[in-house]
This record gives C-alpha cells, sequence and structure tokens, in this order.
C-alpha cells in the first residue's frame, strides 16, 4: 500500500535538532579561543618582560574570572529559561489532558457509534425501534413509520416493550413477538418467555403451558406465511399454525436436556459453525420445517465450577456446570438433518423425512443449510473440514444428490453461510477460491471469488461448474443480495486494498464487464470519504442501507437501488460532538515484507504531537490477534482501550496481520494449516523487531504484546519463542495453551487429529505449556475467568503449572465467575492491565 511505503521511507530520515547543532557549534568556538589565548600565554612568557608578564597574568586572571561568573550567570539563566519552558509543557501537557479520550467512557463503550438497528421485513418496510422504546414499522418508500408496539405495554409487571432485546413480526403483519425475562446462556443462546401481541388490538397472548404457566422457551421462528410459528422448548420443536390457534403440535419428543438438541444447537455448533441459537428453518412457502438435531451422548463432560456470591449461605459449596464440550480427538456429537412436512401434523404419522449427509465423508460435521424453492440445501464437510460437499435434497422421498463438491490438500472449509439461490432454485452463487496465475498471483495461491454455479436438473455434478465471476489478487467478503429482475448481484470486496471493503455491483447478464464500485467515491455527511462499508438490502432489493463504517465516525444512510439517497438514517452526531475536541491518535499505515514473497500489514496508533525525530523514545505495545482467517488491520472506525493508552499514555500502538490473516490470499492464510503457534508468531516477532529497527522514535527496551483468547495464545507464544528479547512483557487474557484443550471443530480444521497417524507432532509443536523458558527473564501477566465456558480457566492453569515447576516467576489475576468476555468487571481489568504496563514501560 502507498501509504506503507511512503511511511516507511520517512522512517530512514534522520532529522537533527537545530537547536542541538547551534549548541555543538558554539562549544567548538570556545575551544578555538581557549586555545588561542594558550598558545598566546606561552609565547608571551618566553619573550616578554617581567612587568608584562605580570599584566599578561593579572588579566588572564581577570578574564577568566569574568568567563567564570558569566558562566554562572549564563547557566543560571538557562536553568531558569529551560525550567520555565518544563513549566509551560506541564502547563500544556495537563491542558491537553483533557482533550484526550476518558478511560471511564472507554471501559463502559461509550465512545461505541450507534449501529443499523433495523430489519428489513418486505422490500419497502423495516421493523425497529425508536428513540422513545416504541417498536416502529418504517416505510422506506414514504420516509414513514407506524407504531405497532408502544413502549408503555407491560405484562406482569414487565415493561416488555420497552425492555425487548428480541422481537420479530409475523409475515402477516398481525402479531409482534417480544421476548421477555431473558437468561444468558452461551455467545448466541438464551432462554426467555414470549408474548404475542395483536398489533390492531393490542391484546396480549403469552406462550404458556397447558396450565397457563408461561414457558421458557429457547428459540422462536415465525413462519413465512401467515402468524404460524415453531419454537422450542426442553430441546424438543413445536408448532403452532396461528397465534389464535391455542393449540401446539409437538414435532420431536427425542430431545433431552444437556444431551439431545433438536431444533437448536449444542455447545460446539453455536460457537463454531451455526452462529445461532436457532436450528430451524422453514421453507419458502412454509408448508415445510427443516431442524437439525446433535446428540451429544457420547461427547464428554467438562466440569465448570460456579463459586456463588460472598457471604450467601447458598454458596458454601461449589456448584459444578456440566457442559457438553468434544476436544480434539474425542467423540464429537452426531448432526443429522430432518424435514417434517407441517400439512401432515394432523395426523398420527408425522411426515417427517430424514435428509442424510453424504456417505463419502468421515465423521460428517453439518456446515449449513438453505432452502432453494421447496429443495433443501445442506452443506457437509469431513471431521477435519478439507473435503466438502453440498446436497439438494427432496423433501418427499429424502434423496439427496451432491451438487458441490471440493477436497483441499492444503487448507479448510470454513461453514457454508453465504449461498444465495434463485426464486427457482436453479442457480447458485457462492464464495470460492479460484486460482489469478493471470493477475500476478503465484500459482499455489488462490483467492476468494464471487462464484456461480448452474443447478438445473440436465447433467450430474461434473456439468455443474463453477464459474468466477470476479477475478483478483483481492477477496470477495460478503454476497450481499441478487437483484432477479435486473440480473445484478450486490458484494462487498476488498479490490482497492486489503484494509478497505467498498460494495460493487455486477451484472449477471455481462459478467465479464467489470463490477462498478458503489461506495468508492461516496463521502459522508463531515465530508470524509468512506473507506469501508456494509450493506443491508430491502428483500427484493428496491431499497438498500448503506453503513459507512470508516475511517470516520460511522453513518448510516436510505438509498434506493439507483444509489439515491433518500435519508440519513444515523449520522451518529452525539458521538461526533463528543469526540469534536478531542485530540485523538494519528493511524498509519505500513506493508513489510515477511518473506516467501508475502507481506504484513500494518496499523499504527501514534500518540498526539509524536516526535517523529527519535530525539524522545517511546514505548510500543502490540495488540495481537493473529488466529487463522482473521484480520486487525482495516479502516474500520473504532476506539477502544489500545486507542486509549496511545492517545493518554504517550505509547506506540500497533496490530500486524502476518501469516494465518485473512484478505491477502489463501496462500498466506493457509501458511499455518496444521502448524498453528508458528509462523504467525514468528511474524508478530520478525515485523515488532523491523518496527524497532526502522521508526527512529521506538523504544527497543520498551515494548509489549498483548491479546485475548487467540491473541492470548500468540502473547504467551510470541515471549516463548523470543530469546532475543524483542519484548520486555507481555499480557495473556484467556488464552488457548494447548489446543488439546480446546474444542474440536475448531482445532481439528486448523489442526488435523491429535493422533499418531494424523499430526500429534504438530500439536505438541503448537502447544505454549512445553516451551515456557523465554518467558523467565520478562514480566508476564496471566488473566482469565473461571466460569469461561469457551476456552477453559483449565488452559491458564495447565500454563501456571508449567511455569511454575520451571520456577519462572509471572503475575496472575483470575475472576471468579465470569465468562470469557469479563463483562461482570471489565473496569478492574482494565485497570490491572493499565497498572501491569505502567510497571512494564517505567
Amino acid at each position: 500500500m502507498s501509504k506503507g511505503r511512503s511511511y516507511s521511507r520517512y522512517g530512514y530520515v534522520l532529522i537533527q535538532d537545530p537547536d542541538a547543532a547551534e549548541s555543538r557549534t558554539g562549544t567548538a568556538s570556545a575551544f578555538s579561543s581557549t586555545s588561542d589565548v594558550n598558545m598566546l600565554h606561552r609565547d608571551g612568557s618566553g619573550k616578554g618582560s617581567r612587568r608584562l608578564h605580570y599584566v599578561y597574568i593579572g588579566a588572564g586572571l581577570i578574564l577568566v574570572a569574568a568567563i567564570i561568573i558569566l558562566g554562572y550567570l549564563y547557566n543560571s539563566m538557562q536553568g531558569t529559561v529551560l525550567h520555565a519552558q518544563s513549566l509551560v509543557k506541564a502547563r500544556q501537557t495537563v491542558e491537553e489532558r483533557e482533550n484526550r479520550l476518558n478511560a471511564k467512557s472507554v471501559i463502559h463503550s461509550r465512545y461505541e457509534p450507534n449501529r443499523f438497528n433495523g430489519t428489513w421485513i418486505t422490500d419497502n418496510e423495516i421493523l425497529m425501534k425508536d428513540a422513545y422504546d416504541n417498536i416502529v414499522l418504517f416505510r422506506a418508500d414514504t420516509l414513514t413509520s407506524e407504531i405497532i408496539g408502544f413502549n408503555h405495554t407491560t405484562y406482569s409487571g414487565l415493561t416488555i416493550v420497552a425492555d425487548a432485546f428480541d422481537y420479530h413480526l409475523s409475515a402477516d403483519k398481525k402479531y409482534l413477538m417480544i421476548a421477555h425475562s431473558y437468561h444468558k446462556l452461551y455467545r448466541y443462546s438464551f432462554f426467555a418467555s414470549y408474548v404475542a401481541i395483536n398489533i390492531e388490538s393490542q391484546e396480549l397472548r403469552p406462550i404458556v403451558s397447558p396450565d397457563g404457566i408461561p414457558l421458557v422457551i429457547q428459540t422462536v421462528v415465525w413462519s413465512p406465511v401467515g402468524n404460524g410459528f415453531a419454537y422450542v422448548f426442553s430441546n424438543n420443536i413445536y408448532y403452532r399454525k396461528s397465534v389464535e390457534d391455542n393449540k401446539d403440535y409437538q414435532l420431536t419428543n427425542t430431545g433431552r436436556i444437556n444431551t439431545v438438541y433438536t431444533g437448536i444447537p449444542d455447545w460446539v455448533y453455536e460457537e463454531e459453525v451455526l452462529s445461532s441459537s436457532s436450528a430451524l428453518w422453514f421453507s419458502p412457502s412454509g408448508r415445510n420445517l427443516a431442524y437439525a438435531s446433535f446428540d451429544d451422548n457420547r461427547t464428554m463432560i467438562m466440569t465448570i465450577p460456579f463459586y456463588g456470591n460472598p457471604g450467601h449461605p447458598g454458596s458454601q459449596y461449589t456448584q459444578a456446570i456440566n457442559l457438553r464440550y468434544p476436544k480434539p480427538g474425542r467423540v464429537n456429537p452426531v448432526a443429522s438433518l430432518n424435514v417434517v412436512d407441517l400439512s401432515e401434523i394432523e395426523s398420527d404419522m408425522k411426515a417427517t423425512t430424514n435428509l442424510p449427509a453424504p456417505t463419502d465423508l468421515r465423521e460428517p460435521v453439518l456446515s449449513g443449510v438453505n432452502w432453494a424453492n421447496e429443495s433443501v440445501v445442506a452443506a457437509w464437510v469431513n471431521r477435519v473440514q478439507n473435503s466438502a460437499r453440498i446436497t439438494r435434497c427432496s423433501v418427499n422421498e429424502g434423496v439427496c444428490d451432491v451438487i458441490f463438491s471440493r477436497d483441499l490438500e492444503r487448507g479448510w472449509f470454513e461453514p457454508f453461510d453465504h449461498l444465495q439461490f434463485s426464486s427457482d432454485g436453479k442457480k447458485m452463487l457462492m464464495i470460492l477460491s479460484h486460482s489469478q496465475e493471470a493477475a500476478g498471483s503465484s500459482p499455489e495461491d488462490t483467492w476468494d471469488h464471487l462464484t456461480y454455479i448452474d443447478l438445473d436438473d440436465k447433467g450430474g455434478i461434473k456439468d455443474k461448474v463453477p464459474l468466477a465471476l470476479t477475478s483478483g489478487m483481492f477477496t470477495v467478503t460478503e454476497i450481499l443480495a441478487w437483484d432477479e429482475k435486473e440480473n445484478n448481484v450486490y458484494f462487498l470486496s476488498t479490490q482497492e486494498s486489503p484494509t478497505v471493503q467498498h460494495m460493487y455491483r455486477l451484472n449477471l447478464a455481462n459478467p465479464t464487464i467489470p463490477p462498478v464500485c458503489m461506495t468508492c467515491d461516496l463521502m459522508t455527511s463531515a465530508n470524509q470519504l468512506c473507506r469501508y462499508s456494509g450493506a443491508s438490502f430491502s428483500i427484493n432489493t428496491s431499497f438498500y442501507v448503506l453503513s459507512c463504517i470508516g475511517p470516520g465516525v460511522p453513518e448510516i444512510t436510505l438509498f434506493d437501488k439507483s444509489g439515491k439517497q433518500l435519508l440519513h438514517w444515523d449520522t451518529n452526531e452525539e458521538l461526533r460532538s463528543s469526540l469534536a475536541n478531542i485530540i485523538l491518535p494519528t493511524v498509519r499505515y505500513m506493508t513489510v515484507p515477511i518473506g516467501h514473497n508475502m507481506a504484513a500489514q500494518v496499523k499504527l496508533f501514534l500518540p498526539p504531537g509524536l516526535d517523529e525525530t527519535g530525539s524522545i523514545k517511546y514505548p510500543l505495545l502490540i495488540h495481537v490477534y493473529g488466529g487463522p482467517s482473521s484480520f486487525q488491520v482495516t479502516e474500520r472506525f473504532s476506539i477502544d482501550w489500545n486507542l486509549y493508552l496511545a492517545d493518554n499514555k504517550d505509547i506506540v500502538v500497533a496490530y500486524i496481520d502476518g501469516r494465518n490473516s485473512a484478505l491477502k490470499g489463501n496462500a498466506l492464510k493457509y501458511s499455518g494449516y496444521r502448524r498453528l503457534g508458528t509462523v504467525e508468531i514468528y511474524d508478530q516477532i520478525n515485523v515488532t523487531r523491523y518496527l524497532q529497527e526502522n521508526l527512529p522514535y521506538i523504544d527497543k527496551t520498551r515494548t509489549a504484546i498483548w491479546g485475548w483468547s487467540y491473541g492470548g495464545y500468540a502473547t504467551g507464544l510470541a515471549l516463548a519463542l523470543d530469546p532475543s528479547n524483542v519484548f520486555k512483557c507481555g499480557i495473556s487474557v484467556a488464552p488457548v495453551t494447548d489446543w488439546i484443550y480446546y474444542d474440536t471443530i475448531y482445532s481439528e480444521r486448523y489442526m488435523g487429529l491429535p493422533t499418531f497417524e494424523d499430526n500429534l507432532e504438530g500439536y505438541k509443536l503448537a502447544a505454549l505449556n512445553n516451551k515456557v523458558e523465554n518467558i523467565r527473564n520478562k514480566q508476564y501477566l496471566l488473566v482469565h475467568g473461571t466460569m469461561d465456558d469457551n476456552v477453559h480457566f483449565q488452559q491458564s492453569m495447565m500454563l501456571a503449572k508449567s511455569l511454575q515447576h520451571a520456577d519462572i516467576l509471572f503475575q496472575t489475576q483470575t475472576y471468579p465467575d465470569e465468562e470469557h468476555g469479563l463483562i461482570g468487571v471489565r473496569p478492574h481489568f482494565y485497570h490491572t492491565l493499565e497498572r501491569f504496563l505502567d510497571s512494564c514501560f517505567a
């Protein structure tokens, strides 16, 4: 990137301080004068009379005394001037600090911008909450809104509309489903009770048991027709034809709490595949309901302690939370996919059909479910996720045909959550990797591009050849919408740069014509160029909401499909005003070569007023994540703790996207395949060393690294694999320390199996626990919550054991009953980190 190269060249320039040059010149002149006087003195003492000699001596003494006095006065004056300058500088610093980011506001996310708060439900209507916590229906064609759920509505003493965190409108727009009494479970899942509000009469209809007790429900999904809905209670699926019909049909009876999950994912599928609390999918007509089941009977249990409240009698004994959590090499949950014909539920024999997984995949993992017209499309991968099959299934016969098949020798498949289908179900769009040799890429490299597959019934799998619709050394990141009427596809890509994301439009009738960038020249209301975009389209693409999310304060704007701006949805004016007088760090980007014809992207946050000459040295803090397919270096807007440190503590903060990261081709992304904890760590160390050596203002002796989750793992390994002490100290928050302790689907996707026949040596090489010696002479802080269901507290305890047995001193901060995000202790957590860094950089 040009910015990075320019910045690198600037880093090599040595700019001398003119005041220092004048001082050196003055000193040299003084020494010359003194030499001349001494020479004169020696010459005179050999030739003149004694009287003249004494005159010279007297004059010399007077001169020396004068010089001493003048020097004293000069130094005193200089000291006074320097002291005054220091006072002025100190006074300016105090004044500047008042215009810096506030720690409390950062910790409590008060600089977080508003995001698009609506959901498209038709081609011109958005369901949303207004500023008064009413639920409203906004019309994009008339720019008007109607209240359909009033903020004063109460149920059992609860203001269920004003406090609603989850709400959905029925397809016929007669009922509003409101969740209340929320109880969080895992990242996406929760328990709640639900009330359906009749929009016309405002009558409340709670979902209750036959004896009138509100049900604690795990998920609810409206039918796409009318106001029927399906829900999951106690791990089983129920269906109601309409809200008015009080009869609920139980569709499954195999569900068991903490053992068999139907219509909802278990822990590992929720976290690593579906990213949702639901595993229910209605067909477009509403006649059929597909659902996934996950049998965890043979999946082993991870016991997590719960300590309770201090001083509470109920907390005398630690409680155990039993979590079905598969770990590498152990038994995985068994996934199955079924579909039920809802028109047959009146009969005793419910028309439920199993849709089998491909038989050639070993221990198949369900990777995605869609409907293509009235056929179910299921994506499956093998256990280690390097072979993929997409099947299209007849819901009547349960026969599934493979419509896409690919095996990777080096790499993996991410979950298939990006498939798009034509309304007749005969065409499919997806993001798929393709070679880009014609664009100058290496033969072994591939890039993710928009891809078209014709699913017409004629011909077999060999005739369904994926056709790349885009090409070049960039990444298509998301398919936004498919306008079949005008034959246009809208998508996001990094065509300009890996740090930039724009929206493009491609006409499928003329795919050889380059896509049109719809946001490359877009200016915000603050007259800033939008360089990082996202969008949400209406059902038939007549309108879209564009989110400009960087580099400036995010803005949300409503457009019609022609690109005409209709409404500034939210300009985040309050946030913009609060930042108006704040002096923020300067952001710069660099590209640093890392060998193998690859380069790392670097993002720097430079403290306000940073002296780039090198006369003042600044501490450097690397914030690392480093996981496969991740990326940090973008032009997205964000104000977080890292920015606060750069702004208030005069710390240079850097993000480094090296090998393993996404958006720069799959050769770079797959570099760490089956060997996590190697190349991505070396890149963090070596690029940090490059910054130390090429940026004159970086203090080599005060460099730290910190990260969370995979970033905590990367931090620990960066210290452990750093014998030359590039880093003085590090902070690992909730780190993985050995992949045998993490879940199967994530670990085995990137590492394979921890068996002698597969990749046991790779697991040993990737472990942090067995290579702690280089941490001995570094400052290290280990932070973890004991109730972390994601990266278990066990991980940090195993690392602590290794450090203690090696007699390596370190600091640790344990948070009882806190989960992976440490939400309940954020002030204490960040103050702990800040104090540790103060000590490190002292």
